[in-house]
């Protein structure tokens, strides 16, 4: 019996040929993670809320993160998930706010969060927004730094870390929506203020 030398040969180069040919889709191929978070915002679009990508100002950094080696001051940023509800009608009387969660800080409505920047408190009706915001953050997975109120818009910044799954978004989207409800209630009452004050 002869033993052929080539044939060994021939199957190493078939095998260097497959994993070049294959090893950049193995690459590419979603982690657990990339999977798990392409099923959480898919549930996010599916109850309607905008989904995207975003940096929010990072409330309690490091000195090393505030100010580089070379003396080059930065602006630390976290990049997270912004979850949004587009309310049905636009917010007219109601001021505009960004809340973000700062550990051990008492300057915003409650303690560990604070507003950035800073809003205009001298709309009238800015004390009375409150009490239709708080029972937002009761439910609010622990992982959501920051809240955000425009016109026609109501955001949550979620890390998403490990655990949170579809359950979690359908309670963010159901509590945003609520959040509108309550909103909108507040802006009828105010019209109807202002309404019975010009007749």
């Amino acid at each position: 019996m002869t033993f052929n030398r080539e044939l060994p040969l021939t199957w190493i180069i078939i095998a260097i040929v497959l994993l070049a040919a294959f090893g950049p889709v193995l690459w590419l191929m979603p982690s657990p993670r990339d999977r798990r978070l392409s099923a959480v915002r898919l549930a996010g679009r599916q109850e309607g809320l905008s989904v995207d990508i975003r940096q929010i100002p990072k409330t309690n950094p490091t000195a090393q993160e505030r100010v580089s080696s070379g003396g080059v001051i930065r602006d630390p940023v976290v990049e997270c998930a912004a979850y949004g509800h587009t309310f049905a009608r636009r917010l007219n009387r109601l001021p505009p706010w960004r809340l973000l969660k700062s550990e051990g800080a008492s300057g915003g409505p409650r303690p560990d969060w604070v507003f950035d920047p800073v809003p205009d408190t001298s709309n009238p009706y800015w004390r009375r927004l409150w009490p239709s915001v708080e029972p937002l953050f009761e439910r609010l997975p622990e992982d959501v730094i920051g809240l955000e109120l425009e016109p026609r818009l109501a955001t949550v910044f979620w890390l998403e870390r490990a655990g949170s799954g579809p359950d979690q978004v359908r309670e963010i989207a159901g509590q945003l929506r609520d959040l509108e409800g309550r909103l909108a209630a507040l802006e009828e009452d105010i019209e109807a203020e202002i309404a019975d004050e010009d007749s």
